[in-house]
């Protein structure tokens, strides 16, 4: 008699570059989840890509001095005093 075995794997990875691994159990899996990527808004991201998108989250040019002048300088060819 022949039986079939399923087996099921959990694909663990970072939502932006790929970087992860596989897991036959749900348990390990998910342990290494929430020790080797970080939640980000909704998505799993590895360290580098945590960092990343969280600085562009938290840069916000309007709230920047020096990117307003730079648009001054751009605008009217002075600087801004």
């Amino acid at each position: 008699m022949i039986r079939e075995k399923v087996i099921t794997r959990y694909i663990v990875m970072c939502e932006r570059c790929g970087w992860g691994h596989t897991f036959d159990d749900r348990t390990v899996a998910e342990a290494w989840q929430q020790e080797c990527l970080h939640l980000v808004g909704k998505v799993w991201l590895c360290e580098d890509c945590a960092a990343i998108v969280q600085q562009t989250m938290s840069y916000d040019p309007a709230s920047d001095p020096a990117y307003w002048a730079e648009k001054w300088r751009k605008w009217t060819g002075r600087p801004l005093t």
